[in-house]
């Protein structure tokens, strides 16, 4: 099991470098020269957007001889201040308390809303099967709506919105415990800064990524399906020498005919897994303007016959560098976050 989450991350990695290499240059496989330049402009665009709103809707569905567990999430919400924040170097974000401190960064420079409803399985939650997170961030500052977790906390004596000065709580956090994280990760194995270009590549990713548009080009947006070579990812001489690094790593090194004989396995895994990726370009402004993903696992690859799982995320984009003021609750109840470093600590706050 450990082996086989090492794999996943890794194949998450790989598809993270997919995404964070959609800044110039971009990854075109497959498209055509006047497609590729919806693509290029969408990238140039996202890297100009300061603020916009946007909606989300998940679905979860696992089956089995036994029971059906359906989730589902609805959610809005709007951010700004995302020009603010520059794009982080993956290279330079080897390092933990580099990670922590442009997390910092991240939540002093950048506003956001978020309200979701969550739908759970009945019995899932004390009362009602609903759930309300209602959440924002203002100037480093996040908050809580505790009337819409009643639910789930079942705890009047919390009511209305609280906040607390996350970005200082987290600043106070690196200065403890960061050199010691660094150490950790230094102790742990950290990914070939080489191997990691490699990934933000566009010659290696259009080998594994290849996108074909799909609308008929009548309308105004621009819609493009993703597909990703999982095969090719897995012979990639690359891939090799980062999963054997990283099973060496986390103490689980195999020889060649080992890792041959993991792939073959993870080969046939995916066989039973279906992805599809879509995104939406408004032609017009050039933004993107909408998510969709689906992701279908059938519980025959895993020798679970009769069993399945689905997952599905669309997400949609509008008011471009336009969206609504978003400004901290009013009547806020602020907790110190060194009185809650006090209470994690056992009253050692001060010492934190």
């Amino acid at each position: 099991m450990r082996i086989l989450v090492i794999v996943v991350s890794v194949c998450l990695l790989v598809f993270a470098g997919a995404a964070s290499a959609q800044t110039v240059p971009v990854v075109c496989g497959g498209l055509n020269d006047a497609d590729c330049a919806i693509l290029t402009r969408a990238n140039e665009q996202t890297l100009t957007l300061d603020a916009a709103s946007f909606s989300m809707t998940m679905n979860m569905r696992v089956q089995d001889r036994f029971e059906n567990i359906n989730i589902d999430i609805y959610a809005d919400g709007a951010f700004d201040g995302a020009t603010a924040v520059a794009t982080p170097d993956p290279m330079a974000m080897m390092n933990t308390t580099a990670q922590f401190d442009y997390l910092v960064e991240v939540l002093r420079a950048a506003n956001a809303n978020l309200n979701m409803t969550i739908t759970l399985p009945d019995g899932a939650l004390p009362s009602e099967n609903k759930l309300d997170l209602n959440l924002v961030l203002v100037d480093g500052f996040g908050y809580v709506d505790f009337d819409g977790l009643q639910a789930a906390i079942n705890d009047p004596s919390l009511s209305g919105w609280g906040g607390i000065d996350l970005a200082s709580l987290l600043e106070e956090f690196i200065s403890e415990f960061g050199p010691m994280l660094d150490m950790q990760m230094d102790t742990t194995g950290q990914i070939d800064p080489e191997l990691l270009e490699t990934f933000t590549d566009p010659t290696f990713l259009e080998d594994v990524v290849t996108f074909t548009r799909t609308d008929d080009g009548s309308g105004n947006l621009a819609v493009f399906s993703a597909d990703f070579d999982f095969v090719a990812l897995y012979a990639a001489p690359a891939f090799r020498s980062l999963m054997l690094q990283q099973l060496e790593a986390q103490g689980s090194p195999v020889t060649e005919a080992e890792y041959d004989e993991l792939i073959g396995m993870m080969t046939t895994l995916f066989e039973g897994v279906t992805f599809t990726f879509e995104q939406s370009i408004d032609l017009t402004s050039g933004f993107l303007t909408g998510i969709h993903m689906d992701m279908v696992f059938d519980g025959a690859s895993f020798g679970e016959v009769g069993s399945s799982a689905e997952f599905s995320i669309v997400v949609d984009y509008a008011d471009f560098n336009d969206a609504p003021a978003i400004t901290a609750p009013a009547n806020a109840a602020i907790l110190p976050y060194e009185t809650l470093i006090g209470m994690l600590m056992g009253g050692a706050g001060a010492n934190f």
